[in-house]
């Protein structure tokens, strides 16, 4: 918690500055890698011990899927990482991009594709751990 105030500290001088200049983005990189940082391990955390939860209740099947999501998060995340960090430096570089505002709505086209990976990679899993965890080890959970 110290850690995601002092980042959030950090952020705020930093993205008022970038909102004049997006060159000034640069200033925000270690707020963001903190961020990111504390974000993959919670979630690895998480995911991790959900998996060693449903091999503790007897349920490998499962406990190898939240794995596996977690796993192929991961890679996707870091993949798109860096496509996102030559999308930026493309933007401000190549095409003079001036403000931070001209791009905003790039963010607003990727909220489905977070939408999907959250379903995809947090919901699903735990959702799946969950009905194991009703109906008991390889049960099949009930439709509604």
């Amino acid at each position: 918690m110290w850690a995601g105030a002092v980042l959030m500290l950090l952020s705020v001088p930093a993205r008022i500055l970038e909102l004049v200049h997006p060159g000034f983005g640069l200033l925000v990189l270690p707020v963001v890698i903190g961020y990111t940082a504390c974000a993959l391990v919670a979630y690895w955390k998480v995911m991790t011990g959900t998996a060693s939860f449903m091999r503790g209740a007897g349920d490998e099947a499962v406990a190898g899927d939240v794995l596996s999501a977690r796993n192929i998060y991961m890679i996707l995340y870091f993949c798109l990482l860096v496509v996102g960090l030559c999308a930026g430096v493309l933007a401000v570089f190549a095409f003079k991009v001036k403000s931070a505002v001209e791009i905003w709505w790039v963010g607003l086209l990727c909220l489905p594709l977070h939408w999907l990976f959250g379903w995809l990679f947090v919901l699903r899993p735990l959702g799946q751990a969950r009905d194991a965890l009703r109906h008991g080890p390889g049960a099949a959970p009930a439709t509604a």
